[in-house]
């Protein structure tokens, strides 16, 4: 019988994960625009609530109420620093289910609140053709959110050509 992983068994392995493609990104970014570019990433499991200083000290006001009021807080945050006054954040939602509409709504929620450049929801179970078909032209649902599946026997990130014919940087799979 195959048991299957609990979602806070994925936040590790999807972080790690994460912050090497953009690591990645970031250093070919490094070599190409050179002087005052800073190339940072910053991520941290805050399924609990629990926010660094160094994580809250990007967020605007709003985010660091509702947080408190709401209790509201994504699976994983964090930021992109591109320069010194530049820093991109990301949301990111994590499913070990197949991926559900309600799942969509959640992370797109989280990216609007926190507003995030990079909203995602990452799960290691293919996303279902039902699903994909319903969204694809839906915006209103999906919004900006990047969909992935984590692929973790080859510790990769699978985007569908079919929901994101070009995949946004610093996501970009270099495999």
């Amino acid at each position: 019988m195959i048991t299957m992983r609990k979602e806070k068994q994925l936040y590790e392995p999807i972080l790690n994960g994460l912050k090497r493609e953009v690591e990645r990104y970031l250093n070919s970014e490094k070599q190409r625009i050179g002087v005052g570019f800073v190339g940072k990433v910053h991520l941290e499991i805050t399924a609990k609530g629990h926010f660094s200083e160094e994580l809250k000290e990007v967020l605007d006001n709003n985010a660091l109420s509702i947080i408190r009021v709401e209790k509201f807080s994504p699976d994983i945050m964090g930021f992109i620093q591109k320069s010194s006054y530049l820093k991109e954040l990301i949301t990111v939602e994590v499913k070990a289910e197949k991926i559900k509409i309600k799942h969509i709504s959640t992370a797109k929620l989280y990216a609007d609140i926190f507003r995030a450049k990079y909203g995602m929801l990452i799960s290691p179970k293919r996303i279902p053709e039902e699903i994909k078909r319903f969204i694809s032209n839906r915006y209103e649902i999906r919004g900006n959110i990047i969909i992935a599946r984590f692929d973790e026997a080859n510790d990769e990130f699978k985007f569908d050509k079919k929901l994101y014919p070009t995949t946004p940087e610093p996501f970009k799979s270099t495999k």
